[in-house]
């Protein structure tokens, strides 16, 4: 999956192995803010971050869990989906930042299935490979 503006990232060589987003590229370098670190930003080679889409790609398809706060399979809801992603949501959670993350996990090949039609903060959701 290739790295656009805007998207999240997993720093793989960073302990914790925090997760940002990208704010600018320069060819391999990448400039990418991480909320974890009170949003200072960090430089990174491209080899050294993973998308966080493709990561619950994988997991989705190899039936693991992507983390202890996050459920992939309906357990967690929309706004807990966001905010893994790296946006803010504890006072809001805004439709474009959920338009964003959707869009992410489409390119790496999955569909996000919400319990009702609302796309509510608080609704539950599941991740099926398309």
């Amino acid at each position: 999956m290739r790295v656009k503006l805007g998207d999240s990232v997993v720093l793989v060589n960073e302990s914790g192995r925090p997760v940002g987003i990208v704010e600018r590229r320069s060819g391999n370098l990448l400039t990418v803010r991480v909320p974890d670190w009170d949003n200072r930003q960090a430089r990174a080679n491209r080899g050294d971050v993973r998308p966080l889409a493709e990561l619950i790609f994988e997991a989705k398809r190899n039936g693991t869990k992507i983390s202890n706060s996050l459920s992939i399979a309906g357990r967690s809801t929309l706004a807990e989906l966001v905010s893994a992603f790296g946006y803010e949501t504890k006072a809001k959670m805004h439709g474009a930042s959920l338009d964003k993350v959707v869009q992410q996990l489409q390119r790496a090949g999955l569909t996000v299935d919400p319990a009702t039609v609302n796309w509510h903060r608080n609704d539950t959701f599941e991740l099926l490979l398309r």
